[in-house]
């Protein structure tokens, strides 16, 4: 039954929709998102930070689900009693992994000298950026959740 859950959790989700239409994108409009590409002027020095916006929205997203899960002991006690605790660490367990796929991801094009004039390098860089975005929005409205519910007393 929980295996299901985290099934359905990887693969319902925003973050898989946005992966799957990156794919779509590529395999029937690789030609027009290479001239839109090309087209595009970046400044240079513009796009190298740029590029790192992806991880440092991982590294924000690792920071803000350590401290929702384990901030305090007595949080984590409170927690932990929670019966569905467990699907609160399958959402964020999920949420990580697709925000460290999205983080190493984003290096690619940055490693490889792609840039954001390719086709690919701007597709991936709009996707790592958009797919770590949805899962940001995820932990932070989590972790407003947890919040209001221990403050509240209603975890059991």
């Amino acid at each position: 039954m929980k295996l299901l859950y985290v099934l359905r959790v990887v693969a319902i989700s925003a973050e898989a929709t946005i992966v799957l239409a990156a794919g779509v994108g590529w395999l029937f409009f690789s030609p027009d998102i290479q001239r839109m590409a090309s087209s595009i002027q970046f400044d240079e020095e513009l796009v190298k930070y740029l590029m790192l916006v992806p991880m440092g929205l991982a590294i924000w997203i690792v920071n803000e689900t350590r401290l929702m899960l384990i901030e305090d002991k007595e949080r984590l006690r409170i927690l932990t009693s929670w019966p569905d605790y467990w699907k609160l660490k399958v959402h964020a367990w999920v949420g990580l992994s697709y925000a460290s796929v999205f983080g190493l991801c984003s290096l690619i094009p940055w490693a490889t000298k792609g840039s954001l004039e390719s086709g690919g390098g701007l597709l991936i860089f709009v996707v790592t950026t958009f797919g770590n975005l949805i899962v940001a929005r995820g932990v932070f409205a989590a972790r407003i959740r947890v919040t209001e519910v221990l403050e509240h007393g209603k975890v059991a």
